[in-house]
C-alpha cells in the first residue's frame, strides 16, 4: 500500500522531469540541427514522446518502490522442502484494510478538489501588459521592434511579448530587450540560457549582481556568452506582483501555490542583451544596470 501511495505522490514530479528533459532535448537539437527543425518536427514529435517517457519513469518507480519487488528467476536445483505452516495473524487483515481505506481517502481528498479546480481557469489580464513597456526612459530610447512569428508566439504560449532595440542617448550603444509577460500560463517563462543555447550561443559564465543598496536592492543574473566570436553580456530576472528574482527555481516555487489554487499569477521575464565589442566587463555591466534601474519600475507597475 505504501508503494501505491508513493507512486501517486511521484506522478507530478515525474511529469515535471519529463517536461524538463523535453526542453533540454529541444535546446540541444536546435543547436546541432537548426532552429527551424527544433521548433517544427522535433517540437511536435517530442510532444508525444514526453508521455512515453513519463510512463516509462512511472513503471521504473513501480518496480523500485517498497512492496512492489518482482522475484527473479531461480536456478534449477533440488526441490525446496515444504514450508512450515504458520498460524494466520488475525490482526493483519484489519490493519491492511485500514491502510487501504486510508490511501483511498487520501486519493479522494486530493483528487476531487483537483478535478474541481481543473474546470476553472483564472482570467488573464484584459489587455496586453507589454503595452505598458515604455518607448523612452530618461537615458534610453527605442529604435525598432523585432518581428515575432506566429510559430514563436505558439512556442512561448503568449502574444504578450516585446522584443525591441533601445539606444543609449549619450553613447549610442544598442541594447536588445526581451520582455515576456504571463498570466495563467506562467510556464511560458523559461530560463534564458535555453534560448541562448538554442540560438547557437555558448554561455561561458553566470553571475549574480545587485542593483541598488540595502532593503531596496534587486538581484539580477548576468550571462557572459559568445556567438561566433562576438561577445555578449545579458542581464535578466523574473518578476511577479510582489517579488523579483534571478533564480528560476524561486520563480517556480513562488508561482506554484497560486497556480495550484487557480489564483492570479501575473508576472514577467525581462532580459537585456548588449554586445561587448570595445566595452570591458565593468562598462557593459554599468550600461545594463543603468538601463534596468530606469526600465524595471515600468515592468513591476504593469503586473501590480
Amino acid at each position: 500500500v505504501r508503494g501505491k501511495i508513493l507512486l501517486v505522490v511521484l506522478a507530478a514530479p515525474v511529469a515535471l522531469l519529463a517536461n524538463f528533459l523535453r526542453i533540454t532535448a529541444l535546446a540541444a537539437i536546435a543547436r546541432h540541427k537548426g532552429l527551424s527543425f527544433a521548433t517544427g518536427t522535433a517540437h511536435d514529435v517530442s510532444g508525444y514522446l514526453i508521455y512515453l517517457v513519463a510512463i516509462a519513469l512511472l513503471l521504473l518507480f513501480d518496480r523500485w518502490l517498497p512492496g512492489n519487488s518482482r522475484p527473479g528467476k531461480r536456478r534449477a536445483g533440488p526441490p525446496s522442502p515444504a514450508p512450515d505452516i504458520v498460524p494466520v495473524d488475525s490482526t493483519a487483515r484489519p490493519v491492511d484494510d485500514r491502510l487501504r481505506r486510508a490511501s483511498l481517502l487520501v486519493i479522494l481528498g486530493l483528487g476531487i478538489p483537483a478535478t474541481a479546480l481543473g474546470f476553472y481557469r483564472p482570467v488573464d489580464p484584459p489587455e496586453r501588459l507589454s503595452l505598458a513597456v515604455p518607448a523612452e526612459t530618461p537615458h534610453f530610447e527605442a529604435l525598432r521592434d523585432h518581428e515575432i512569428s506566429e510559430r514563436w508566439f505558439s512556442l512561448l504560449g503568449t502574444h504578450d511579448v516585446v522584443w525591441r532595440d533601445y539606444r543609449h542617448k549619450q553613447s549610442g550603444r544598442l541594447l536588445t530587450v526581451t520582455g515576456l509577460f504571463h498570466g495563467r500560463n506562467w510556464k511560458s517563462v523559461h530560463p534564458p540560457e535555453v534560448c541562448l543555447q538554442a540560438s547557437g550561443f555558448d554561455v561561458e559564465e553566470r553571475t549574480i549582481r545587485e542593483l541598488g543598496k540595502g532593503a531596496q536592492a534587486t538581484q539580477i543574473a548576468l550571462l557572459e556568452s559568445d556567438y561566433q566570436g562576438r561577445k555578449f553580456l545579458s542581464a535578466y530576472l523574473y518578476g511577479g506582483r510582489s517579488f523579483t528574482t534571478p533564480f528560476y527555481l524561486r520563480f517556480f516555487l513562488r508561482n506554484l501555490p497560486s497556480a495550484l489554487f487557480r489564483s492570479r499569477t501575473t508576472g514577467f521575464l525581462l532580459r537585456v542583451d548588449v554586445e561587448r565589442r570595445d566595452l570591458d566587463r565593468v562598462q557593459a555591466e554599468t550600461l545594463l544596470a543603468s538601463f534596468l534601474e530606469e526600465f524595471l519600475p515600468y515592468m513591476e507597475d504593469a503586473v501590480r
